[in-house]
């Protein structure tokens, strides 16, 4: 059931949304509607379906806090192309 709701907005705000409303080919209260649906109606968590593959491997990293993603990740590189080997 729709009910009427005043509002005092400034003028040049309504005018801007009556155009906006009007190029997304809606009305205003169409579009006020949708707003305060998308503040006010909880989201729901979608729940992801993981593949048995995914499921194997989660939770067996652990990310070292102190380290930035950078270091771990230069870190790692040398270790796989530059182990044993002597720049100098």
């Amino acid at each position: 059931m729709n009910t009427k709701l005043t509002l005092a907005i400034d003028k040049a705000i309504i005018e801007e949304a009556k155009a906006y409303a009007s190029s997304s080919g809606s009305s205003l209260s169409a579009v006020i509607e949708e707003y305060l649906k998308a503040i006010t109606v909880p989201k729901k968590k979608t729940q992801v379906q993981l593949n048995e593959e995914v499921s194997l491997v989660l939770g067996s990293v652990t990310i070292n806090e102190e380290r930035s993603y950078k270091e771990l990740r230069d870190e790692a590189v040398t270790d796989k192309y530059l182990k044993g080997i002597k720049l100098f």
